[in-house]
């Protein structure tokens, strides 16, 4: 069963898909099949659907982690996910772990102490995740560890479709795309884009 975050993914980008980019499809569609010219694609609406699946994708992840995040908070400290959370904030911040204070101790488990690490490490996720903006490489792959999953376990086709897309976004989010044409190609590759990289991520995420 999959996640209420990820029916909503699918839903939102339906429906821009819908909206801004099928329309422009059928268009060439019958053009073609009445022998005519086909339309030149509408860009401002390719550029105006990769911003907002953008921000749908981007919300995904995010809220996923998030809810990584609150499923530790209501558990003991004492646990792998905790222990993960405390080595990427680790990892990340370049900081020295002693894990034999939890790891076989002397005088027994130091909870308190791991505790104190477990919540500063969900306040640092939960930072990473606010701050976030995208979901190139870097994003993705964190906010992945943040919901347990090592780099090297990702879908390495899903990670690349979603840096391409975040480029993509990038060249119509921060300037104009008439500087920029080639940023596109066509409606249909577009959607094909889109559908390519929501599967993908049922397949993985959502399995």
């Amino acid at each position: 069963m999959t996640t209420a975050h990820f029916g909503h993914l699918k839903s939102r980008c339906g429906l821009l898909l819908a909206k801004y980019i099928d329309p422009q499809i059928a268009a060439i569609d019958a053009a073609l099949a009445d022998g005519d010219v086909p339309p030149d694609p509408d860009f401002d609406n390719m550029a105006a659907c990769r911003l907002l699946i953008h921000s749908e994708l981007e919300c995904y992840f995010e809220n996923r982690a998030l809810d990584a995040i609150k499923a530790c908070e209501g558990q003991s400290a004492l646990t792998m996910k905790n222990a993960s959370l405390i080595a990427l904030r680790a990892w990340m911040e370049r900081r020295e772990i002693d894990w034999q204070r939890w790891v076989a101790p002397p005088v027994g488990v130091d909870k308190a102490s791991f505790a104190s690490l477990a919540n500063e490490a969900h306040g640092f996720a939960r930072q990473f995740i606010k701050a976030n903006n995208g979901i190139k490489e870097k994003s993705v792959q964190t906010l992945s560890a943040i919901m347990g999953y090592f780099p090297d376990e990702l879908d390495g086709v899903l990670v690349e479709d979603l840096n391409k897309y975040g480029s993509l976004r990038g060249t119509v989010a921060h300037n104009s795309w008439v500087y920029a044409t080639n940023t596109f190609e066509s409606p249909e590759i577009e959607r094909g884009r889109v559908d390519r990289i929501i599967g993908l991520i049922e397949q993985f995420y959502e399995a």
